[in-house]
C-alpha cells in the first residue's frame, strides 16, 4: 500500500515551513501551481491543505490563498533551528550535558502510547548557555527505531539530525503544546532555579510513518526552559 499522495505533498509543503524556506507569513502557490508541480489534482492539494491547517502550520484566507502561519509560541518552537545556532545568533556559547542515557521497557501509561515492555531510549539532557543552565529536556525514542543511538555523541550532536540523516526515520507529523507552568522540584535542582519558578514548557509527541503509509509514534518531548529569557529552544535539536 502506498502512501496516500496528499500525505506526499503535505510532507513537502511541511518540510518547507519547517526548514525555514517557506517563512511565517509566506504565501503559499496556488492550487493550481502546486497541483502542477505535484503532478496531483486540486482536490489532493486541498486535501494536503486541510491537514497543515489543522496543524496549525498554515491559514487560508478566503479569496487570497493560503499562508504560512505567523510565528507564536507553538510554531517558533516547531521550527528546525538547533540551540546551538541560536544561542551563537545572539553570541553566546552553547553547550550540552547528558544526564542520562538508557534503554527502559516502556511501562503502562508511558507518553508514546506504545506496548508495555516495548524497549525505549530514554535521553535526558540540560542545555547550557556561557555555562549557565538553561533548559532541561526529555526524550523517549522507540529504539528499535535507531538502535546504536546511546553510542552517539549525544552531548555535540543534533538528536534531530541523528534521528533524521543517520537512522533514516521520516518524521511526518507532530503534536506539541507550549505552557508557561511552574518547575517541579527535580528540574529546579537542574536548572538551579527555586522550586515553583515559572518556566516555559514544550511538550511534544513526533510520528513516523512506514512503507505502507501507516503512521506511529516515535518520539516524546518535552522540555522546562527558565521563563522570561531569549527564544532558545525552537526544536532543541
Amino acid at each position: 500500500m502506498s502512501t496516500p499522495k496528499y500525505r506526499v505533498v503535505a510532507d513537502r509543503i511541511r518540510t518547507r515551513i519547517l526548514s525555514g524556506a517557506l517563512r511565517p507569513l509566506d504565501q503559499l502557490p496556488t492550487e493550481h501551481e502546486m497541483s502542477e508541480e505535484f503532478s496531483v489534482s486540486r482536490g489532493t492539494i486541498r486535501t494536503a491543505l486541510a491537514e497543515l491547517n489543522a496543524e496549525g502550520l498554515i491559514r487560508s484566507a478566503q479569496g487570497s490563498g493560503s499562508y504560512v502561519a505567523a510565528a507564536s509560541p507553538m510554531t517558533r518552537y516547531f521550527s528546525l533551528s538547533s540551540f546551538d545556532d541560536d544561542m551563537r545568533a545572539i553570541g553566546r556559547t552553547p553547550s550540552t550535558e547528558v544526564l542520562a542515557a538508557d534503554v527502559l521497557p516502556a511501562m503502562p501509561g508511558n507518553p508514546l502510547g506504545v506496548s508495555t515492555g516495548t524497549p525505549l531510549i530514554l535521553l535526558r539532557r540540560l542545555r547550557l548557555a556561557d555555562n549557565r543552565p538553561m533548559a532541561v529536556e526529555e526524550r523517549w525514542i522507540v529504539e528499535r527505531l535507531c538502535r546504536g543511538l546511546l553510542d552517539d555523541d549525544l552531548a555535540h550532536q543534533s538528536v534531530h539530525w541523528l534521528l533524521t540523516v543517520k537512522y533514516g526515520i521520516p518524521l511526518v507529523r507532530i503534536e506539541h503544546v507550549v505552557e508557561r507552568q511552574t518547575v517541579n522540584d527535580t528540574d529546579a535542582g537542574i536548572l538551579n532555579i527555586s522550586p515553583g519558578s515559572p518556566v516555559l514548557t514544550i511538550e511534544r509527541l513526533t510520528y513516523t510513518e512506514d512503507d505502507a503509509g501507516s503512521r506511529s509514534p516515535a518520539v516524546w518531548f518535552r522540555s522546562a526552559r527558565i521563563d522570561g529569557q531569549p527564544n532558545i529552544e525552537r526544536n532543541s535539536l
